[in-house]
């Protein structure tokens, strides 16, 4: 039972990690062609995380338990690969999510700007009325 729960854990963040990463590649471009492709690429690379963390999960169970053998140094080995994989997905995500926010942050002053503009621009009309009126 414990195993079918681990197996379950294992794919649920497999698929969440895909579609995070297919969302952050595809929005690099609005060429449909090159979305697909990254998507396949964000597919591999993912895959071969988790095919790493497992096998290292394996050597680390294998390995002897108080020797430092060739299982346990490939399994250190894999376990650093993974970091580093999990460390640059973490930094991609907080910079593409910060550049988008930044983003919406700069639409947001430029529609205040505009709609201060408008104001301004209506108060003119309102005078020039307001003058002819008169």
């Amino acid at each position: 039972m414990l195993k079918v729960i681990n197996w379950i854990i294992y794919i649920t963040c497999f698929i969440v990690s895909v579609l995070l990463t297919i969302q952050l590649l595809t929005s690099m471009s609005i060429n449909p062609v090159y979305q697909s492709i990254l998507g396949v690429i964000a597919f591999i690379i993912e895959l071969t995380a988790m095919v790493a963390f497992l096998k290292a999960k394996l050597s680390w169970k294998q390995s002897q338990k108080n020797k430092i053998d060739s299982k346990k140094i490939v399994a250190i080995l894999l376990f650093g690969l993974y970091g580093l994989y999990i460390f640059v997905a973490i930094n991609s995500a907080i910079g593409f999510y910060s550049m988008e926010l930044n983003q919406s942050n700069i639409t947001y002053q430029e529609n205040q700007k505009v709609s201060k503009l408008d104001e301004n621009t209506y108060g003119q009309y309102e005078r020039q009325i307001q003058m002819y009126q008169d």
